[in-house]
């Protein structure tokens, strides 16, 4: 099979572009630099293996699709993201979050954790009348 690495390039770009991230965002994130990004979006480099599974993980999406742009197929032979995966796809708002959560430190994070965990058990309260149990997972 033979790699096509400027639709390779169109993908990542896509990602970069869907998680409002400039070239030189992305490159700080996969640990190069602009022109280096610019360079796997034109097809004019071939990004290593890891830098690829890093970008699709950016994107929330699968290796899979980052290379040949489809999922794998089901048994049924039906392009489709796996089922058990599904419930896990996010829409512009969540991805553009998961862009910005990804380049905060991880000593940040928590602070952000505790705010979310606030506002859940908040919001939980007031759409049932009653105090939520912290210790229950949030979904």
């Amino acid at each position: 099979m033979d790699t096509n690495y400027k639709q390779i390039g169109i993908r990542i770009k896509q990602i970069r572009l869907q998680n409002k991230l400039k070239g030189s965002e992305l490159g700080d994130i996969l640990g190069v630099d602009k022109q280096t990004i610019s360079n796997y979006e034109t097809g004019k480099t071939k990004p290593p293996a890891p830098t690829l599974a890093k970008i699709a993980k950016i994107g929330t999406k699968s290796l899979d699709w980052l290379i040949t742009g489809e999922y794998n197929t089901n048994h049924q032979g039906h392009d489709s993201i796996p089922e058990e995966t599904a419930r896990y796809q996010t829409d512009d708002f969540e991805q553009r979050i998961v862009g910005m959560l990804r380049r905060i430190p991880d000593e940040s994070r928590q602070h952000l954790i505790q705010m979310i965990t606030t506002a859940y058990f908040d919001h939980m309260e007031t759409q049932t009348g009653g105090p939520q149990t912290k210790s229950a997972e949030a979904e």
